[in-house]
């Protein structure tokens, strides 16, 4: 499916609608205040079921938190893979500190920790994108 730039805008305000519907607020158009509840839905998504599946799948602990998440904005002006991960400085399983993690090419957040999609470790990424 293609989608023009009509179409693009009539999504955009759809979405800002159902925002709008389920917050009671507008989408905020202040980049640091978009950043700041980012930053906060990352830190509330660490309770949501997916998260809680994921971290028993991987045995790491639900004490831990969630430090960081970090993204590569995507163009669609580029044909450049969009890729999403999950890193950890320690191995869950063992505690031992170094990365672990895992990152998927083609892909959105939601899809690594969703387990509908096979995942690579991180340590694959020097092979399959160098400048990752």
């Amino acid at each position: 499916m293609s989608l023009d730039a009509a179409d693009l805008a009539g999504l955009v305000g759809t979405y800002k609608d159902i925002i709008r519907q389920e917050t009671g607020e507008g989408f905020p158009q202040s980049p640091d205040e978009q950043l700041r509840r980012a930053v906060l839905a990352v830190f509330e998504s660490w309770q949501g079921e997916r998260a809680r599946v994921y971290r028993r799948r991987e045995h790491t602990a639900d004490d831990l938190g969630t430090p960081r998440s970090t993204c590569r904005p995507w163009s669609s002006a580029t044909s450049a893979p969009t890729r999403s991960g999950v890193a950890f400085t320690r191995d869950p399983a063992t505690g031992l500190p170094g990365l672990y993690g895992d990152d998927l090419a083609n892909a959105q957040g939601e899809d690594v920790v969703a387990g509908i999609r096979n995942t690579v470790p991180l340590t694959a990424l020097e092979e399959l994108d160098p400048a990752s």
